[in-house]
């Protein structure tokens, strides 16, 4: 029981948490878990969450943490810039997921200033205009396309969540089109959640006017979410992982012998992608832009995969 123990605590350095910092948001998103009757006691009872509490965890997760809240828009914590410079430089992937809107000039121009290349920000905007606001109830859609292109024009990586709704659907291909022109990689996604406008959790004063999409872009239990467009800039930052997985396990010198490789090292097998998304091949097949041997996929046949992976996010 202990080495299994052992193991999940080293695996579980592994993964990436995500962190509900405070319980804050100005929106009234009707679908989500602020606007039930069910979360208002969780929304009293909560806190905003400290920095030195913050550092404990972010220096215990290896490879990096999410921010998407739960009961809260992550930018609206009281001390969220101080959050984002203790990540900056720590070579960890952040994700943001925020509405972004609502934050002055001043405060973006900081908040970009940390994590580039280290930080995706996520924004949601349901539509390729201001139709937008229909679900993101409080937000303003030409501010949000402005902060998402000074993101870009800084160099993060922008992603721009797009949930299908019944009135948006039919936009769904100039919004992929949209993505490739502005640089944006584009996340679509096929909710679970209910459109009953006389749901019984729902507060009394929620404004549901939403239209339920065709059958194709619901799903029953679990919502489904998939890659509409990609971008260099997301690429980049879902191997950061996999370039701090190499730093910190370095293939053997190639002009070692099996024997020597085998000593030295524990034994490896290959896998695919989808078995091992972290594990890095030590094959020399080729060089790459960089000028380093190419990484492939395989892990240690002694140790437990690390399972996960940054590409369904």
């Amino acid at each position: 029981m202990s080495r299994i123990t052992d193991l999940y605590v080293k695996n579980q350095r592994r993964s990436r948490p995500n962190i509900d910092t405070s319980h804050r948001c100005i929106f009234k998103c009707p679908q989500c878990i602020r606007q039930k009757t069910t979360s208002q006691t969780q929304i009293r009872r909560s806190f905003d969450l400290e920095p030195e509490q913050f550092k404990k965890i972010l220096d215990y997760y290896d490879y990096g943490i999410t921010f998407c809240g739960q009961i809260s828009d992550p930018i609206y914590h009281k001390d969220f810039l101080s959050l984002l410079k203790i990540c900056d430089g720590k070579k960890k992937a952040v994700r943001i997921a925020t509405v972004g809107s609502g934050k002055p000039d001043k405060w973006w121009d900081e908040a970009y200033s940390y994590g580039v290349g280290e930080n995706a920000w996520y924004f949601g905007v349901d539509g390729i205009d201001k139709k937008s606001e229909l679900y993101r109830i409080g937000s303003n859609f030409d501010d949000v396309w402005k902060r998402m292109k000074q993101g870009r024009d800084l160099g993060h990586c922008i992603v721009w969540q797009y949930i299908v709704f019944g009135y948006n659907e039919h936009e769904l291909e100039r919004a992929i089109e949209i993505a490739k022109e502005e640089d944006f990689a584009l996340l679509v996604v096929n909710t679970n959640r209910g459109f009953r406008t006389d749901n019984p959790l729902l507060r009394d004063n929620v404004d549901f006017k939403l239209g339920a999409p065709d059958a194709k872009h619901r799903e029953a239990r679990v919502k489904k979410e998939y890659w509409a467009h990609r971008t260099k800039q997301l690429e980049s930052w879902h191997n950061i992982p996999r370039r701090r997985w190499l730093e910190e396990n370095p293939p053997p010198p190639p002009e070692q012998t099996v024997l020597q490789q085998q000593e030295n090292r524990a034994p490896w097998k290959v896998m695919s992608d989808e078995d091992f998304d972290f594990g890095l091949r030590i094959a020399p097949d080729g060089k790459t832009d960089q000028g380093v041997e190419k990484i492939s996929w395989q892990q240690p046949i002694n140790e437990n995969p690390l399972k996960g992976s940054l590409k369904d996010e």
